[in-house]
């Protein structure tokens, strides 16, 4: 049987406690300070992107990458390439970074998924070579989570209205190394 006044004092005062006020005040502090800490360390984790979740996509599937539902996609393409392992090795090792400083100048919306899986095409805009990367949850790749349909990421283009910032889509100029237009899906 628990003590009737041990950890009762982290929260709410306990009724016909005697004295310890000062101390409770300095534990329940203490205690929402390591809940801080501990929540601000998860929600700011990096995401990760490994090379096998991220897909490249060619032709038709290619240009359906341009058709997002609820976000912003590159427009104006005068054509397709293909990226380099090397290139594409620069893009996996930047986009956590990148993809932390879009979201800190972020309002609202701002969650973002530890382990994202992606799906890129390369296009010419503007006579510039850019890879366009289509972004979701690595969780969303599943086929166990309740409605969500057997789906192959690494051939189809993955179109999804809303679902929040952990979807998202960005364009990589491998020449400059450097991202631009971050476009997030709209919140749930």
């Amino acid at each position: 049987r628990p003590h009737p006044q041990l950890g009762h004092g982290l929260w709410r005062p306990v009724a016909g406690a005697a004295g310890g006020g000062a101390l409770r005040g300095v534990i329940r502090t203490a205690g929402l300070t390591v809940l801080v800490v501990l929540f601000g360390a998860c929600a700011m984790a990096s995401a990760t992107l490994d090379a096998a979740s991220l897909a490249g996509l060619t032709g038709v599937e290619a240009d359906r990458l341009l058709n997002q539902c609820s976000r912003q996609a590159p427009q104006n393409v005068q054509g397709k390439w293909t990226p380099t392992s090397a290139q594409l090795g620069d893009l996996r090792t930047r986009l956590p970074d990148a993809l932390d400083r879009a979201l800190s100048k972020r309002q609202r919306n701002r969650e973002r998924a530890v382990e994202i899986a992606g799906q890129y095409a390369g296009f010419i805009i503007g006579g510039r070579k850019i890879i366009y990367v289509n972004a979701f949850p690595k969780p969303e790749l599943d086929p166990t989570i309740p409605g969500m349909k057997a789906h192959d990421w690494r051939h189809e283009a993955v179109i999804v209205c809303d679902g929040g910032a952990v979807f998202f889509g960005v364009e990589y100029d491998p020449e400059k190394k450097t991202f631009a237009n971050f476009a997030f899906n709209g919140a749930v």
